[in-house]
């Protein structure tokens, strides 16, 4: 059994109430031909991103629906099924992860 590391960030929530979230933008350097990339909403648990993924917070996109650009202009919009809440006052995680290592990702 693999095991895949994925790229990570977290993130704070301000709102007592909480959000909803329905996408996020990514910006890829490259993508691989075939094998997709999968995007995550999960908690986070003692500074780190759990394995536990939000209901609704998965997202596996195909190569091609991947926008590459050399200079971080072009988004890829990842569009959740059904909007995720996060609540307020936590931190949480968006990680990306894919069974190739050909992926990349503009961060800053």
């Amino acid at each position: 059994m693999k095991i895949i590391d994925p790229l990570a960030q977290s993130f704070y929530v301000e709102p007592d109430s909480g959000i909803f979230v329905t996408s996020v933008d990514l910006y890829f350097y490259s993508r691989d031909p075939e094998l997709p990339v999968t995007v995550q909403l999960r908690p986070i648990q003692l500074g780190l991103p759990t394995n536990e993924v939000y209901p609704f917070g998965e997202v596996v996109v195909d190569p091609k629906d991947v926008n590459i650009s050399s200079d971080g202009s072009l988004a890829t919009r990842v569009t959740f099924d059904s909007p995720v809440y996060l609540a307020g006052k936590q931190f949480h995680a968006l990680a990306i992860l894919s069974n190739s290592s050909i992926y990349k990702v503009w961060i800053s």
